[in-house]
């Protein structure tokens, strides 16, 4: 019998927050308090065993621009208060890999605020994994990805925050390494006056980044 390999992004809680800025809760832990006037306006920690359609929508099909990746539904699992995303060879699609995505668009859609996620990443090499803003209307960029492994290597031992803007696809990124097939929390706040700053909390402590410090244009100032 061949094994089953399966190569799982866990997210164990998504918050996507506020109209200025945020708190994350991670497993029943305390909020993290906000600034004054702060307020959440989506929280899933994935109770349960079903996904709630009310805020997700899972991908299908071949993703844009990747002529090898397929989504299936079938590969997003919601069990003991964790969102799995695997992916592994499917036996109902001809033996072909196939991962599982989400979308919370149709729970929340907004031009600023504060989104967290806790997540980690199995190891496997040749399985990409990005937590992301897509614009709301239909051109791109922007896009802001706060939470990308490109799945070049078999381990997991950074992360990359990437900017993408202007008309040519001009980018702004940074990378912090750690160990993410351990639990972490990353995000991004984004803000009026070009201000979009990336956050991650490693080993207990946060720290930020300015991401739109070398930006030169009015690029994150739309519905995402």
């Amino acid at each position: 019998m061949r094994a089953r390999v399966v190569v799982r992004a866990l997210l164990a809680v998504a918050v996507v927050a506020l109209a200025a800025a945020g708190w994350a809760v991670a497993n029943g832990a305390p909020a993290r308090s906000g600034p004054a006037g702060a307020r959440r306006v989506l929280f899933d920690g994935f109770g349960g065993n079903r996904l709630n359609r009310r805020i997700w929508t899972p991908y299908t099909g071949r993703p844009g621009g990747d002529p090898g990746g397929w989504w299936e539904p079938s590969h997003v699992v919601v069990r003991n208060g964790v969102l799995n995303l695997e992916t592994s060879r499917d036996p109902r699609l001809g033996g072909r890999w196939v991962s599982g995505g989400v979308s919370s668009a149709r729970g929340l859609e907004q031009r600023y605020g504060t989104y967290l996620v806790r997540f980690r990443m199995d190891a496997g090499r040749g399985v990409a994994g990005v937590l992301l803003l897509w614009p709301r209307a239909p051109h791109w960029p922007p896009e802001i990805d706060f939470a990308e492994s490109g799945g070049d290597r078999s381990d997991r031992s950074d992360m990359t925050a990437t900017l993408h803007y202007g008309p040519g696809d001009q980018t702004v990124a940074k990378t912090v390494r750690g160990d993410f097939t351990r639990w972490h929390v990353m995000g991004v706040t984004q803000a009026a006056g070009l201000s979009l700053r990336w956050m991650r909390e490693l080993l207990g402590a946060a720290s930020y980044d300015d991401l739109t410090r070398e930006a030169e244009r009015d690029i994150v100032d739309v519905d995402m």
